[in-house]
């Protein structure tokens, strides 16, 4: 009886190794290219075309690349940022202390108080009328920190084309990575076209930085006029007396001080004197009714 399980096993056992051996061979023959190797080719660029272009858009299946230069952008956007004179409505720097309530948060570059400013303007007087300020005094602030703009926005245009480099490395490993030749021709050509376009990305990023220096012009002219709104408000602000003090943030003199207080007095003093004339007048006209009616 064991002897004839054992014959019975031992015919069995091939069965399922050769069904296992079976079905990995019909795994890897499916794997294989069509007959045709120049459709299968294309097949392949295809594909990479299309996984790429779902990067760059950010699809829902493909967030990653995008997510990233997002990050890369808002770095820019606070460099830029930093790079932009904060003014500040104050004279001098000996007062106050506490200047950032009154800065606007974006611009965080040097501090321009009003003496600054002042210094700067006289700098490019030369045949303009009393009190007015000379279009070279804005165009030269304004072209100093447009200046420094290149290195941040080139340092951004690298590492966006580090992300992407990455971004098409992976992808290309993915759907060329068990085709060795293949794979290594393709990297090849899509690295050397990544090349020619960031040639021709870097040379029109250069164009646009020339431009923004050389022409100081703009067709987004609400926000200029916003954030002239939001300064004046913060100047307002700072300048503003309340019953003999300022804002906290502000430390006037003592000269200023009792001058508030006198303007206070003064204006307190009025609106009690036009207060009581209107009393008196009410009374007249009662009185004037009274006796009429009488």
């Amino acid at each position: 009886m064991s002897k004839l399980l054992t014959k019975m096993t031992q015919q069995s056992l091939p069965r399922p190794r050769w069904h296992a051996r079976s079905s990995s061979a019909t795994k890897e023959l499916n794997a294989l290219p069509p007959p045709d190797p120049l459709l299968f080719k294309i097949d392949l660029v295809t594909k990479l075309c299309f996984e790429v272009k779902e990067c760059v858009r950010g699809s829902t299946t493909h967030t990653a690349l995008v997510q990233k230069n997002n990050a890369v952008y808002q770095g820019l956007n606070l460099a830029m940022g930093r790079t932009a004179p904060a003014f500040v409505p104050f004279e001098c720097s000996g007062f106050p202390r506490d200047v950032f309530p009154f800065v606007v948060p974006e611009h965080t570059g040097m501090l321009q108080y009003l003496e600054d400013v002042k210094a700067h303007i006289g700098s490019s007087v030369t045949r303009e009328l009393p009190h007015h300020i000379p279009y070279a005094a804005k165009e030269s602030l304004i072209r100093d920190f447009l200046e420094t703009w290149e290195h941040s926005t080139m340092s951004c245009f690298e590492d966006v084309q580090e992300k992407l480099k990455h971004t098409l490395s992976a992808t290309t490993d993915q759907l060329y990575g068990r085709f060795g030749a293949l794979n290594a021709a393709g990297s090849s050509i899509v690295m050397e076209h990544v090349s020619e376009c960031k040639a021709k990305a870097e040379k029109l990023i250069r164009y646009h930085l020339y431009s923004e220096r050389t022409l100081l012009y703009t067709q987004n002219k609400d926000q200029p006029d916003a954030r002239r709104e939001r300064y004046l408000t913060l100047y307002t602000e700072a300048r503003k007396p309340v019953f003999g003090t300022t804002n906290a943030a502000f430390k006037p003199t003592p000269d200023a001080s009792a001058y508030a207080q006198q303007a206070h007095s003064t204006t307190f003093g009025q609106a009690r004197a036009e207060k009581v004339d209107v009393r008196l007048l009410t009374f007249a006209r009662s009185v004037k009714g009274a006796r009429a009616h009488g």
